[in-house]
């Protein structure tokens, strides 16, 4: 089901429309922006170079609207909400962390009768450990 996180922000899709509209007419003489002289002429003359786009509205203008309607409608967040079907679920993740330093290597555990360094020891019951837990289905 497709749905809208901030409807409400695709009321400011006519935002441009209405501040083009409205300051133009309260700025000093009929302008909504004031640039310096040589700036202006040029900005102007890249203005008519431009090319018309469908019923007489530049090609840039209507990029420039679609820009603006896409930016909108993204910060309107739409969303596609699906169901999702629940994965069935048995046991428990199990991590083991192992000391792999160098006091690892001494021989000082015994293991069923024979002397075996602390890594030795740790993987066998670790995998003893794993071993029954399969076995018994311990969860």
């Amino acid at each position: 089901m497709f749905e809208l996180a901030q409807p409400l922000a695709l009321l400011s899709l006519p935002l441009p429309w209405l501040v083009q509209r409205f300051m133009a007419a309260r700025s000093v003489g009929g302008r909504a922006l004031v640039l310096p002289r040589r700036v202006g002429e040029e900005l102007l003359a890249r203005a008519r170079r431009g090319g018309a786009g469908v019923a007489g509205v530049p090609l840039r203008d209507g990029a420039l609207w679609l820009a603006w309607g896409l930016l909108v409608v993204a910060l309107s967040g739409p969303r596609d909400l699906a169901p999702v079907s629940a994965l069935k679920v048995s046991g428990r993740d199990l991590a083991i962390a192992l000391d792999l330093s160098g006091s690892m290597v001494r021989d000082d555990f015994d293991l069923d009768g024979r002397q075996v360094t602390r890594l030795e020891a740790v993987q066998t019951v670790g995998a003893e450990f794993a071993r029954r837990r399969g076995a018994t289905g311990w969860r």
